[in-house]
């Protein structure tokens, strides 16, 4: 007599996930815990047997560079149901998952707490040819122009004058809500 559990365990984990994706749909709002962190996103277990993968770009506003500066394994989330299909290599769906829209979007309520002229201190994120992307606060940045670091020498490159990582006082000069623009 040959017995296997692993076939009772399997059967039982089928039945729970069948269970579960019949109480899954959009916009639903769930826990789950942090299984996997890859370069591109995140994987969540929100059931036993059941993984859902958040995008790099909806693990919050603020840009993120690397999954692991956000989430750990192990740690509990709560997320949102944004998309689901079924998967090419099994009978499972794959289940699109996003912290972000978890959160309430700041650009919503950005003009109550920033008006043009105001000084501000925040963190320099990027440099590019054309300027430096200061953050004020998670999921708000604005750009300062490569004309606009000195007024008092010539700049060729905003490396030369601000780093990544930098914090720096700025001044909003214009805000656009609608476009989601600071300058």
């Amino acid at each position: 007599i040959v017995l296997s559990r692993r076939k009772l365990l399997n059967r039982a984990v089928e039945k729970a996930r069948k269970s579960f994706y019949a109480d899954l749909t959009m916009d639903d709002l769930r826990e789950g815990r942090v299984t996997k962190l890859m370069p591109f996103g995140v994987f969540v277990e929100l059931a036993p047997g059941v993984e859902g993968m958040i995008h790099i770009s909806e693990l919050g506003w603020s840009r993120v560079e690397n999954p692991d500066e956000v989430l750990h394994v192990g740690e509990s989330v709560r997320v949102k149901v944004i998309g689901m299909e079924p998967s090419e290599k099994s009978n499972q769906l794959k289940i699109a998952l996003s912290i972000k829209q978890t959160i309430e979007d700041p650009w919503e309520t950005v003009d109550q707490r920033y008006h043009e002229g105001d000084a501000v201190r925040g963190k320099v994120t990027r440099c590019l040819d054309f300027g430096a992307f200061v953050e004020m606060e998670p999921g708000i940045e604005g750009l300062v122009h490569i004309s606009e670091i000195s007024y008092t020498r010539r700049i060729s490159r905003p490396e030369d004058v601000v780093s990544p990582g930098d914090t720096v006082q700025v001044m909003i000069k214009e805000m656009d809500k609608a476009k989601r623009r600071i300058s």
